[in-house]
C-alpha cells in the first residue's frame, strides 16, 4: 500500500508563493504604450497603500477640501495605480499634484483601463476589503467610545449624588 504523500504547508512552499508575488507583466494599450504592473497585490504593499490613503485623507480634512464617496473611490484606485505599476516612480507624493495627475489619468482613458482590464478584480477587492476592515474598526471603536462616555458620565452623576447624600448627612450630624 502507498503511503500518501503529505501536504503539510512548509516554509519553501511559502516562500515560493511570495516569490510569484513578485511577478511584473506588462499590458499593452491601444496607442502602444506600455504599462507594466504587479498582477498580484502583496499585503505589505497594500497597507503602504492604505497608510498613505489615510495620510491624504487627513490632509484633506485639515485643509477643508471635500471629501465624497465617488471621490475615495477614484483616489483608492489611483493609489492602486501609483502602487502597483511603474508608475509609481513619477507619480507625485504631494495631495495637489497627485489630484492633478488622477484626473489626467482619468481623462485620458487610461485609469479606466487600467482599473477595468489591467488590473484583476480580486486583487481590487483584497484593497477595498482592507478599507472596509478598517472603516468598521473605527466605527466599532468610534461607537464603544461613546458608549464608554456614557456611561463614565453616568457613573460621576451617581458619584456626586452619594457625595451629596453624605454631605447632607454630615451637615445634619453637626446640627
Amino acid at each position: 500500500m502507498a503511503r500518501k504523500k503529505s501536504n503539510l504547508l512548509k516554509m519553501t512552499d511559502i516562500k515560493k508563493k511570495h516569490k510569484e508575488l513578485d511577478t511584473i507583466e506588462t499590458y499593452t494599450f491601444d496607442d502602444g504604450k506600455e504599462l507594466k504592473f504587479s498582477p498580484f497585490f502583496k499585503v505589505s504593499v497594500i497597507e503602504e497603500l492604505l497608510r498613505e490613503l489615510a495620510e491624504k485623507m487627513n490632509y484633506a480634512h485639515e485643509k477643508g477640501i471635500e471629501i465624497n464617496d465617488t471621490f475615495v473611490l477614484h483616489y483608492i484606485n489611483f493609489l492602486c495605480i501609483k502602487y502597483f505599476t511603474h508608475l509609481k516612480d513619477s507619480i507625485s507624493d504631494e495631495f495637489e499634484k497627485q489630484l492633478q495627475e488622477m484626473e489626467w489619468l482619468i481623462d485620458t482613458g487610461y485609469y479606466s483601463k487600467i482599473i477595468n482590464e489591467v488590473f484583476l478584480p480580486q486583487e481590487l477587492h483584497k484593497v477595498m476589503d482592507a478599507v472596509t476592515d478598517i472603516n468598521s474598526r473605527a466605527i466599532f471603536f468610534e461607537k464603544l467610545e461613546k458608549d464608554l462616555q456614557r456611561k463614565l458620565e453616568k457613573l460621576d452623576i451617581f458619584r456626586m449624588q452619594i457625595l451629596s447624600k453624605f454631605d447632607n448627612n454630615a451637615n445634619e450630624s453637626v446640627e
